[in-house]
């Protein structure tokens, strides 16, 4: 993808050890075996720039590639998952959490959980999302459902585990028509 250049792993690896180089020489340094080294060297916390930089072989990524390395990889991932739920050969169950911090923001987790035909418990977090503090039934209704239409798992769903808060029950009671569920009295 990026020609010769370095992999951001080889990159982080190659740091790491003129890192651990270094650390050679200080700890040789400690214990008093580089007598002959220059002492401006030798009580250096870095290479001196005639020695060259540690990193000047290595082209460290700007933060712009990081983050598109990072998009592509998410992406490959997500897709991956989607696959993997697609194949689930029964239902999915999940369970829900809504919560406010103490700084007063919301959060939802949302985790997928299934058995696959080798009868191996399965489980999944589809997703982490930023609510509002005010998290009503409606509100989690849209971001849970947004979460299942990305993951193409609406039509799978078996059970739902939840708390019993006031929030939790008007949520399922409008996702009730979405999942085309009865009250069965």
């Amino acid at each position: 993808m990026f020609g010769n250049r370095l992999t951001f792993n080889q990159e982080l690896e190659q740091i790491r050890a003129e890192s651990e180089e270094r650390n050679a020489v200080r700890r040789e340094m400690d214990e008093g075996e580089l007598d002959d080294v220059p002492m401006e060297i030798a009580a250096a916390t870095s290479p001196p720039t005639s020695l060259g930089s540690p990193t000047s072989t290595v082209k460290i990524p700007s933060r712009f590639t990081l983050k598109a390395c990072l998009c592509a990889d998410f992406e490959k991932y997500r897709q991956k998952v989607k696959a993997e739920l697609a194949n689930v050969p029964g239902r999915i169950s999940l369970t829900l959490d809504p919560w406010t911090s103490v700084a007063q923001e919301g959060y939802l987790g949302l985790t997928a959980h299934w058995v696959t035909s080798g009868f191996e418990l399965q489980e999944l977090l589809l997703g982490f999302v930023s609510l509002p503090a005010e998290h009503t039934g409606e509100v989690l209704k849209e971001e849970v459902m947004s979460i299942l239409r990305d993951h193409g798992t609406a039509h799978k769903m078996f059970a739902w585990t939840m708390d019993g808060a006031v929030n939790m029950k008007a949520f399922f009671n409008d996702m009730k028509p979405d999942l085309n569920l009865r009250d069965r009295a």
